[in-house]
């Protein structure tokens, strides 16, 4: 995920997914130790410990990373989620980790280079600085809000920074990306 390989990311959420969820056990939401895959019933089968806390912590860490989370560097919070193809992210009061603010983002994953996102910020203590990475896209250019910002390469595709100075306690601030 680290190396913003959209398409291997898109692939082991989903499956990831797929492993933690199964709708008709008593508990559905669980993490594996291990899973099999059944060509011949086109399922998967969990496999090993249920629960396992070491599990439970990478699986917990990929989701967040996946929803785009970081730590405050000083007085800066970046966004930055990895999102599988179709899926969006929706973020409530996070404490954002190494201050004591809480932020609530909403952002969906682009579709023809088209994407959306909002945040907002409670208790913003000494963040100032809000800092988005949009995409991925494919094209070079994408105009935010009706101002032209340039996209550059990483991994199998290209992001836009965004960046708000002055945050201010329960503002709204979205953003509406078109190539």
């Amino acid at each position: 995920m680290l190396l913003d390989r959209s398409d291997d990311y898109d692939r082991f959420l989903t499956n990831l997914s797929k492993l933690c969820y199964s709708p008709r056990l008593p508990k559905p939401f669980i993490v594996p130790e291990g899973a099999s895959y059944s060509r011949e019933q086109g399922m998967y089968r969990r496999q090993g410990d249920l629960g396992n806390f070491v599990q439970q912590n990478e699986t917990v860490r990929t989701i967040l990373m996946a929803a785009g989370t970081s730590k405050a560097q000083g007085n800066v919070v970046k966004i930055m989620p990895r999102l599988p193809k179709t899926w969006n992210v929706e973020v409530n009061d996070l404490t954002v980790p190494g201050s004591e603010a809480k932020i609530s983002y909403r952002a969906t994953c682009p579709e023809n280079n088209v994407q959306t996102a909002s945040f907002s910020i409670e208790n913003k203590g000494n963040l100032d600085t809000l800092k988005f990475r949009a995409g991925p896209f494919t094209c070079d250019r994408v105009t935010v809000n009706g101002t032209v910002v340039r996209t550059e390469p990483a991994g199998d595709a290209r992001w836009a920074w965004i960046t708000v100075d002055r945050l201010q306690n329960g503002e709204k601030y979205t953003f509406n990306i078109r190539p």
